[in-house]
C-alpha cells in the first residue's frame, strides 16, 4: 500500500512537471507576440513625436523672428537695469523685477521702452 501510494504521488508530480513546459512554451510564444506588438507601437509613437517636435521647432523659429520689446531704467542705487520680453508689459515687468532685486527705487514711469525691428 505504501509503495502504491508513493508511486502514485511520484507519478502525479512527474506528469505535472512534464506537462508544465508545454504551457510555458505557449506562454513564451504569447509574450513574444506581445513584445513584437509593443515594439511596433513604440516605433509609431517615436515617429509621431518626431513629426510633432519638428513642427514645434518651426514655431520656435517663427517666434524668434517676432519683434521683441526692451526696457531700460537708470537708477541711482541699482544702476542701469535692462529687461526684454515678447510684449511691452513683459519687458517692463522684468526690468522692474531686476531693479527691485538690486534694491533700487523702481517706478514704472521712469522706464524707457522700445520695440526691436
Amino acid at each position: 500500500m505504501k509503495y502504491l501510494l508513493s508511486t502514485l504521488v511520484v507519478l502525479f508530480f512527474s506528469t505535472t512537471i512534464f506537462a508544465h513546459p508545454k504551457n510555458t512554451d505557449s506562454e513564451i510564444h504569447q509574450l513574444r507576440q506581445e513584445v513584437k506588438q509593443l515594439h511596433k507601437q513604440v516605433r509609431r509613437l517615436k515617429a509621431v513625436i518626431a513629426s510633432h517636435s519638428f513642427g514645434r521647432s518651426e514655431d520656435v523659429h517663427q517666434n524668434n523672428n517676432r519683434k521683441q520689446w526692451g526696457c531700460y531704467l537708470d537708477d541711482i542705487t541699482a544702476g542701469g537695469v535692462y529687461g526684454t520680453g515678447r510684449s511691452e508689459a513683459e519687458a517692463r515687468g522684468k526690468t522692474l523685477e531686476k531693479c527691485k532685486d538690486k534694491s533700487g527705487v523702481c517706478f514704472d514711469n521712469l522706464l524707457k521702452c522700445s520695440q526691436a525691428n
